[in-house]
């Protein structure tokens, strides 16, 4: 069982905060035809104090994800920009995120730490999180791990998903606070109940190794497959390890096959492997020469040393039982192969 901490779950990646935290800051409610709506109102002057900052975050947001719009950054930044100096919140954490990525502006780190405060100090959840992670990464401002932890809880007490499951990560690794596994726990269960796939890898880790909670296969799989049932393909490639190995449910090789197929496809390269030696010998799947050969290919072209160097070999050996034109064909399809991704 891997560690959260092998996992990659910490500390989230800032690239993976800014990613989610754009998914809280869009207002996904808003329909084209506001959108279209609040485009001719701008063009023609006739929007209004009332709906007038609320309209423009909303067009300039649609710019930003060119819906009911075309696509264009400029044209975000602008909108938001306006808003934003007239002190709407959501504007001015849409735009701390267009000056973090430097998308229709020149990147600049002290711009967004400025413009996400200010949607901070309005209480805006996701500008709340964001000030927290560039503390805590010392980006546009200096390094501060209390002040990440200040702004994380205020995000947290809103329940804004991301900030519950930074704070987990923070009380796993120890990063301004006392290392505490409980804590953690606690602060992964609560984004995890979001359907936050990262905090739900984590709590399934630390469910299997027993650290903050109660060592429970049961509970670690449950964790683990429902992040798998939302498309991560690590996840499904440990869900597919606990039915091979009956680690937290019954021995099943079917449904083994089933999840480690999903996470292969994906382009999950341990998984590969796996789905090889499946074809290679029809384990919960029909033999297939062919088919073993190509998820080989695959696998050893992959960026996993490990999967690399056991496709390799496993490759090697299952060329001495194929025809020349069997293994044409496996190199064929596996030229053709494309990753069918579920996120």
């Amino acid at each position: 069982m891997r560690t959260a901490k092998q996992l990659g779950l910490r500390i989230l990646p800032l690239v993976l905060l800014i990613a989610l935290t754009a998914c809280q800051t869009v207002d996904n409610r808003a329909k084209d035809d506001k959108t279209l709506s609040a485009r001719d109102d701008h063009r023609s002057g006739t929007m209004t104090d009332a709906n007038d900052l609320q309209a423009q975050y909303r067009l300039g947001e649609a710019y930003y994800a060119g819906r009911g719009v075309p696509q264009d950054n400029k044209k975000a930044f602008e909108l938001l920009q306006e808003g934003a100096r007239q002190g709407y919140a959501p504007s001015q954490a849409g735009l701390a995120l267009l000056y973090y990525n430097g998308q229709g502006v020149p990147q600049d780190y002290q711009e967004a730490f400025k413009w996400s405060m200010k949607a901070a100090e309005q209480g805006h959840s996701a500008a709340q999180c964001l000030v927290g992670a560039m503390y805590s990464q010392g980006l546009g401002v200096s390094q501060n791990h209390r002040e990440a932890l200040k702004w994380f809880k205020k995000s947290a007490n809103q329940g804004d998903s991301t900030a519950l499951l930074l704070l987990g990560g923070m009380y796993e690794s120890g990063s301004g606070v006392s290392q505490s596994y409980e804590e953690a726990a606690k602060w992964y269960k609560k984004a995890a109940l979001q359907g936050e796939i990262k905090a739900q890898l984590a709590l399934g880790a630390l469910y299997g190794l027993g650290k903050g909670v109660p060592r429970d296969q049961k509970e670690s799989f449950h964790w683990f497959k429902e992040a798998a049932s939302r498309g991560n393909a690590d996840a499904q490639y440990i869900v597919g390890s606990a039915y091979e190995l009956g680690r937290g449910v019954p021995k099943n090789i079917t449904e083994a096959a089933k999840w480690f197929q999903r996470s292969a496809a994906q382009g999950f390269p341990k998984a590969q492997v796996i789905i090889g030696t499946m074809h290679e010998y029809g384990l919960g799947m029909p033999q297939d020469y062919v088919k073993a050969h190509m998820w080989y290919n695959l696998a050893a072209a992959g960026g996993d040393q490990d999967a690399i160097d056991d496709a390799a070999k496993a490759r090697q050996d299952i060329a001495r039982k194929m025809t020349p034109e069997q293994i044409a064909e496996a190199q064929r399809l596996a030229r053709e192969w494309k990753p069918q991704l579920e996120q």
